[in-house]
């Protein structure tokens, strides 16, 4: 498996989707990189970069995703690329299209509890055992903020 083969795996299945003003450069290290700017100051951007023979990092300001070598030893090199591939370009995709988001919790004191991209109609929801989880592990409530590609999303709580 050689990156430069994810990389045309991977820019084959990006020229599928419908992308705005974007630009595809090289990283001083070499590496690919799709680079979108966002309409939204927080999210900055999103970016993607085959960092890896195995691996695109999908990312933005708030929060990055890996997506890498999920398949089996059984399967062909190329199976596993277009999977790692398509699993990066249905994360731009998501994220640009609204289905996706990144979010950020912090717990009571104040500190990043974590983040990630997440399915935007799930925001804002959790159960009792989670709240109360984190009640116990960092001493009161936590805090959601979410962001699609053009802004913050309300959160209710």
């Amino acid at each position: 498996m050689n990156q430069a083969s994810l990389e045309t795996t991977f820019l084959e299945c990006l020229r599928k989707i419908d992308l705005p003003p974007h630009e595809i450069s090289r990283l001083d290290s070499g590496h690919l990189l799709l680079d979108i700017p966002s309409p939204c100051q927080e999210v900055g951007f999103l970016r993607a970069a085959v960092v890896a023979a195995n691996e695109i990092v999908v990312y933005c300001k708030i929060t990055h995703a890996h997506c890498s070598n999920h398949g089996s030893s059984s399967q062909p090199l190329s199976a596993v690329q277009l999977a790692i591939a398509q699993e990066a370009v249905e994360a731009i995709s998501g994220f640009l299209s609204g289905s996706l988001c990144a979010s950020v919790e912090h717990g009571f004191d104040g500190r990043t509890i974590g983040y990630g991209f997440g399915p935007a109609s799930t925001v804002g929801q959790s159960n009792e055992q989670y709240r109360q989880l984190i009640q116990q592990q960092y001493g009161g409530p936590s805090t959601f903020q979410a962001w699609s590609w053009a802004g913050e999303i309300p959160v209710v709580a």
